[in-house]
């Protein structure tokens, strides 16, 4: 009897992945028992095997409230047992709204904004002494910038001998 190969990208996606696949059947297997005292066992178990997996270091009770409506989101809150805690329903999408960054125009992108902003606070002092130390600072800096790829490749072509 050939056996075929399952692979995990044409299995369900995971509700809760930080538990795992075997968590997730034994929940759907908890959803398809009909006595509610095997049900309400089922749960239980399953829950303490989710404690054992995600061990947390908060007070029992926030530990003991979260669990359990992480087996109600991954049963989709079908399962029909007596709840110890409070379930409620999160949302769907847990994902934080993106964060905006702030686009500068920037004309010499390989440099940075930071060093093209020294460029222009050194063009804006007065010729002097200080300006001329600065200039030469900001050179270095520029020649920094530029020879460090380079420097990374060469170390990198040296590992792979």
């Amino acid at each position: 009897m050939e056996r075929q190969m399952q692979y995990n990208t044409e299995r369900p996606k995971l509700i809760l992945p930080e538990y795992g696949r075997a968590v997730h059947e034994a929940v759907a297997y908890c959803l398809s028992l009909e006595d509610r005292a095997e049900r309400q066992a089922c749960a239980e178990n399953i829950v303490r095997i989710m404690a054992s997996v995600v061990q947390e270091r908060f007070t029992q009770e926030d530990v003991r409230r979260k669990l359990w409506n992480h087996l109600a989101e991954m049963s989709g809150y079908q399962l029909d047992v007596d709840y110890p805690v409070e379930i409620d329903p999160q949302k769907e999408d847990f994902r934080p709204q993106p964060m905006s960054y702030p686009m500068k125009s920037i004309r010499r992108r390989q440099f940075g904004y930071l060093l093209e902003q020294a460029v222009a606070y050194v063009n804006s002092l007065p010729r002097d002494e200080r300006r001329e130390a600065l200039s030469r600072q900001v050179d270095e800096l520029i020649n920094a910038a530029v020879n460090q790829p380079q420097q990374q490749e060469t170390s990198s072509r040296r590992k792979k001998r």
